[in-house]
């Protein structure tokens, strides 16, 4: 019996994970290419211009307006330099985009690895391909936006150490960026803030053991 349960069990958590991966082909983008004026040197990604790009950090960012909250769980000294010490403190923080975009209150544990944050939506709650296209060259604009559904948010995960973005989506109670877990909880329509609002967890989880003997 009791074998029995945690095979159910297991399947109950495979289909929770899984329900955010399984998408139907035509939810993709279709093979549109877009275009874009912006040069390389202009680009958000190919001449990052924010202070945490390189760092192992992720933080949320706008996938229309490409604005940034940094989620410093790793401290740096200027120079690149990982500060490998305890604080003794942790940090709480508001967060407002411009234009509307979105809204969030952090709250990060660096002695710990862990933070959290209560996002609203807003503006970002949906995709807009023609505001991501000042931001962007063409090959890095055609790159982010094949890889994002059309029902996914206009906001993500962005991971400063790999330059990985990922998008939220509905469905999908969390996934992997680099050395983190992001947990997602979509807690639906706000009344009080009049938008949807995602509680997320991010917890700091590199590989326990180094296999180069």
């Amino acid at each position: 019996m009791r074998k029995t349960a945690y095979i159910l069990t297991a399947l109950l958590i495979l289909s929770l994970v899984g329900c955010g991966a399984v998408k139907s082909a035509d939810s993709y983008f279709p093979d549109e290419h877009f275009e874009s004026s912006v040069l390389p040197e202009e680009c958000f990604i190919c001449s990052p211009s924010i202070p945490n790009w390189g760092q192992n950090n992720v933080g949320i960012i706008s996938l229309n307006t490409f604005e940034v909250l940094p989620i410093e769980i790793n401290r740096y000294r200027n120079g690149g330099i990982l500060i490998e010490e305890n604080t003794g403190t942790f940090s709480m923080r508001p967060f407002n985009s411009g234009d509307g975009g979105f809204q969030a209150s952090l709250m990060t544990d660096p002695d710990r690895g862990h933070a959290s944050a209560s996002v609203c939506f807003y503006e970002d709650e949906k995709l807009d391909v023609e505001k991501r296209a000042v931001l962007l060259c063409e090959d890095c604009l055609n790159e982010v936006t094949g890889k994002i559904y059309k029902n996914e948010y206009g906001l993500g995960i962005i991971n400063f150490e790999t330059g990985e973005i990922d998008a939220f989506e509905e469905n999908n109670i969390g996934f992997g960026s680099g050395d983190y877990y992001i947990h997602c909880d979509f807690k639906g329509w706000d009344k009080r803030e009049k938008s949807n609002r995602l509680d997320l967890v991010i917890f700091y989880c590199p590989l326990r053991y180094d296999n180069e003997a």
